[in-house]
């Protein structure tokens, strides 16, 4: 009897059913991997701190500063932490959030809390760096967000000169993600989001800098093709660099500094200068690996090497790719503002006679706690004459307003949208715009590099009211704390 199906349909079914069964046995591999591969929250490899949120408008926090043993690179380490944790929790608030903050200073040396490129009052127990907690002391913070304040990528750390550099490099620091606007673009809403707080200690023995994510040791992310993640990135180490790159990807900039940019900027690589913050849309390709590399960069003082400190797997089912958004957030570039004021700032170094340290030195003089080096009015438009004349970069950063960054020894600067740290390269100068908006009251500028801010570089500045004169007291009156908002606690 003759099949009905004649011999080149009989073949045509057969190719059919041929590549019927290698795509589902594809599929049906692809969904094994998936199934037993771990990424997202059951990613056993990928650690990121534990978020705070805010609940009803208040977000209220403990901070126990203490030297106690905790887990750095997959090692037990005695160090300085609060609650614990290497690096500490990441916090999560809106625009006109109050955070509140019960400091405990368990440590035997002075200490405060900076929320680091906020844009919030200076004074009284909120962003004030010139107070003082006492070992053995607690104080309460309070941060009230403006409803308008910046959606970004901020951190938290200490600001007691001259013990910064020692409380950072222990490891008390921690995120701030501010929520916003930008949250709600196309192209950025619903996105996967992970956090990057980056250390880092010198290994006296390997003669090198060694790189920690999270507290961890070369790390693994594990994403899915296609899987398009938001990235928050802070260079939260004391005096390290680092200079960011994915192997053969571009990171697509959203926000620096916790501004948005007007723009999606795609580079091959981001310097991060102590201090600093990026966020970045990375989209995974066909590779089941990229490398995370630090790559070289010269600092002056000191020489990077090209380092690979992370690792981004590729794995599981493909997803459709988040498509780029083209626009972001506008901002204001002080092209038809009036300039009020230009100064300049000048940064130099005298090096250290035998065992002493060098000098980190602001237009000529070390720090002074009681005096006042900068003076500007309130809603005003100034530019700046960053000078750098030593032979080693500075991070110029100054607290409550952001900058835009103009040019470079003369060159203009494609950077579309605010700062509040920038690295000043050697021997070369910059120049930036300002203006002072919301806050007046007393704060500090300095070099982020916190050896550089403990020795000498930084500068206390004051912002008036139109019409008002500089206080009296002058320099740091609240340097011994606020009468009657300390207490003692039992160790």
């Amino acid at each position: 009897m003759t099949s009905p199906l004649s011999s080149s349909s009989n073949s045509s079914l057969k190719h059919a059913l041929i590549v019927s069964f290698t795509v589902l046995s594809a599929l049906l591999a692809a969904i094994a991997v998936f199934s037993f591969t771990p990424w997202a929250n059951t990613n056993p490899e990928w650690h990121q701190p534990v978020t705070l949120k805010s609940q009803n408008g208040v977000l209220d926090v403990v901070l126990d500063a203490k030297k106690v043993m905790t887990s750095i690179g997959g090692e037990q380490v005695e160090s300085l932490v609060y609650n614990g944790d290497y690096p500490g929790k990441s916090w999560e608030v809106k625009g006109g959030d109050l955070i509140k903050v019960h400091l405990k200073n368990n440590i035997s040396e002075p200490t405060n809390l900076h929320f680091h490129g906020s844009h919030v009052s200076p004074k009284g127990n909120s962003d004030n760096v010139l107070l003082e907690i006492k070992p053995g002391e607690d104080f309460e913070y309070e941060y009230q967000l403006p409803r308008n304040h910046p959606p970004g990528f901020y951190w938290y750390h200490p600001h007691f000169h001259p013990y910064v550099e020692d409380q950072v490099q222990g490891g008390m620091v921690g995120a701030i993600t501010v929520r916003g606007d930008v949250d709600e673009l196309p192209g950025v809403k619903g996105v996967q989001e992970r956090i990057m707080v980056l250390t880092s200690n010198f290994n006296d023995k390997l003669n090198e800098t060694v790189r920690y994510v999270n507290g961890g040791l070369n790390p693994t992310m594990y994403l899915r093709p296609g899987q398009t993640t938001r990235i928050k990135v802070v260079n939260a180490s004391a005096d390290d660099y680092y200079n960011l790159a994915i192997t053969g990807q571009k990171l697509h900039i959203i926000s620096r500094d916790g501004n948005t940019l007007s723009h999606v900027q795609s580079v091959d690589n981001e310097v991060l200068s102590p201090g600093d913050r990026v966020e970045f849309l990375f989209t995974p390709g066909l590779k089941s690996q990229y490398e995370v590399m630090t790559m070289a960069f010269n600092q002056g003082n000191n020489n990077y090497k090209t380092r690979q400190f992370m690792t981004i797997k590729v794995q599981g089912l493909p997803v459709i790719p988040t498509k780029l958004p083209t626009t972001l957030i506008p901002y204001d570039n002080f092209e038809n503002a009036k300039i009020d004021k230009t100064r300049t700032l000048t940064f130099s170094v005298i090096p250290g006679v035998g065992q002493a340290n060098p000098k980190y030195l602001l237009d000529g003089k070390e720090f002074n706690a009681d005096t006042i080096s900068q003076v500007m009015e309130l809603d005003t438009t100034e530019i700046w004459n960053l000078v750098n004349e030593s032979n080693e970069a500075h991070p110029f950063h100054i607290h409550i307003n952001p900058f835009q960054v103009v040019s470079i020894n003369g060159e203009p600067v494609d950077r579309p949208g605010y700062d509040d740290t920038f690295s000043i390269p050697a021997k070369s100068t910059v120049v930036i715009k300002t203006r002072y908006k919301d806050f007046d009251g007393k704060y500090v500028l300095h070099c982020h590099i916190l050896f550089h801010e403990d020795n000498g570089m930084m500068q206390i500045v004051e912002v008036l009211k139109p019409g008002a004169t500089p206080a009296p007291d002058n320099g740091m009156p609240e340097r011994e704390g606020l009468h009657g908002a300390h207490s003692q606690h039992d160790h």
